[in-house]
């Protein structure tokens, strides 16, 4: 699938949520923000966090991982950020969710459930199937994810392909716990490949993410569209594009094309700022060629719990 956002590089529900008009909004009978302010604070939140990620990561060189002498706030530091980023991409997929049940029209007979996802399959399945229906890879790939952190006592860990000789390195993430008595990648998360524990890199796994997220707003965009909501385009509010947004844009779309061994047999995502403006997402990419990983050495870390002893190699 191909997005293509406008000039001011904001996904495209943003207009559609400042065109459509009040007497179809049904926020304040939910005790809600209007759908706008909701979708613009969420979104924020999630670039605001990648954004921190990204600082953090474009700063690292090889040394913050192979000198003993940094035992290393910069790595612990970049894990919990993408930790952060992680949990703020679930929290926009329940505002979504928020947001589709605010043009949703009250009814008394309505079957209750604190669980967004699950009120909306309750209550408005037939409106909501197609959006279930374009979300569904993505959010079991988030709830796999977040549930093991949040609800499971699951540890986020590193892992660094490298070359001494040239300093090259890519790095990547993975949720381990304890199964047998070992701490390993969790199996419904990460996938074995050729029989090796496996993780994400973030070369990968940062543009997955940012497609989703656009992907997302996509959702919400048919989903009004199927509701045939009376919209004033004319009335749209007029944004300036965000040179820090475009940054970090160009950031992603130039990280190396560099994956792990096993995330060359999965779709390629990818990230283009158009010269004409806009932003350009795509996956499975049609057009991206990817490169070789010849960096021939790893580390990873492991959080110990002061019980486990042992803890299981990925990829050798």
């Amino acid at each position: 699938m191909k997005i293509i956002t406008d000039q001011d590089l904001n996904p495209n529900i943003i207009r559609y949520l400042e065109a459509v008009e009040d007497r179809d909004i049904f926020y304040k009978a939910y005790n809600l923000k209007h759908p706008l302010a909701l979708y613009n604070t969420s979104f924020s939140k999630v670039i605001t966090a990648l954004e921190d990620f990204s600082d953090v990561y474009d700063n690292l060189i090889l040394e913050d991982f192979t000198s003993n002498k940094n035992k290393n706030d910069k790595c612990v530091n970049l894990l919990k950020n993408y930790k952060t980023f992680l949990y703020s991409l679930r929290e926009y997929l329940d505002d979504c969710f928020h947001i589709i049940k605010i043009f949703i029209s009250p009814q008394s007979s309505f079957k209750k459930d604190r669980n967004q996802c699950n009120w909306l399959k309750k209550n408005a399945l037939s409106e909501t199937k197609d959006f279930f229906e374009t979300i569904k890879d993505y959010k079991k790939y988030l709830d796999n994810i977040v549930n093991e952190l949040k609800h499971q006592n699951g540890v986020l860990n590193y892992v660094v392909f490298y070359n001494e000789r040239s300093g090259e390195f890519h790095m990547g993430y993975f949720v381990a716990n304890v199964r047998n008595d070992a701490y390993e990648p969790v199996d419904h998360i990460h996938k074995r490949f050729q029989e090796q524990y496996t993780a994400f890199s973030f070369n990968r796994d940062v543009k997955y993410n940012l497609f989703n997220i656009f992907l997302i707003s996509e959702g919400l965009v048919e989903f009004l569209e199927a509701m045939n909501l009376k919209t004033n385009f004319a009335g749209k509010i007029t944004k300036k594009k965000s040179n820090k947004r475009e940054s970090l844009y160009k950031k992603i779309m130039d990280m190396p094309r560099v994956f792990f061994p096993d995330e060359y047999s999965k779709n390629v995502p990818s990230v283009y700022l158009l010269k004409e403006g806009g932003l350009k997402l795509e996956y499975p990419s049609i057009s991206l060629s990817l490169q070789k990983l010849t960096c021939g050495k790893m580390l990873l870390s492991h959080s110990g719990d002061g019980k486990t002893r042992e803890f299981k190699v990925l990829y050798y």
